[in-house]
């Protein structure tokens, strides 16, 4: 059965997420700037904010049977959709290092870490397969969903 209120609560937590993450994109230092958005500079910038988002995703977590509930996959496949294989492996390298280092000997933080970087790669993959017009959230939620899967086969 379905806790109702970890439902609720990490609903809370993404929406927290989603508008900070909408505000910030919205007036990003670097489109202020007029930098080109395949820059480096903007690479960069993207990867240390998604990275920083799947960590707070990361925190954002309740705790079931000795592990967590929490939301940094949805971070790490929006780097990738949002900024193709580079933004997606280095968002999902610093949100799945981040997992390992908080609990190294933890029985899931190798499982957590390596598809936590997965999924960026593959995120950041199928958004250039499937190009900017045809993703929606839809597209998000299927990888969200998948991603996970391999993160509990790991697991």
């Amino acid at each position: 059965m379905v806790d109702l209120d970890l439902l609720i609560n990490l609903a809370q937590h993404a929406s927290f997420i989603v508008t900070g993450a909408l505000v910030l994109l919205a007036a990003s230092p670097v489109d202020r700037a007029g930098i080109s958005k395949d820059s480096r500079i903007n690479q960069v910038f993207l990867i240390c904010f998604f990275g920083f988002l799947g960590i707070l995703g990361t925190y954002s977590g309740n705790r079931i049977f000795h592990s967590f509930a929490n939301l940094r996959a949805m971070s790490i496949v929006a780097a990738g959709l949002y900024g193709g294989l580079t933004v997606g492996a280095g968002a999902g390298f610093i949100a799945g290092a981040h997992r390992f280092i908080i609990d190294p000997w933890g029985f899931s933080a190798i499982p957590c870490s390596i598809a936590t970087f997965m999924e960026g790669v593959i995120s950041g993959y199928l958004s250039g397969r499937i190009g900017r017009y045809r993703q929606n959230w839809a597209v998000a939620a299927l990888i969200c969903f998948l991603g996970e899967g391999m993160h509990m086969l790991l697991v």
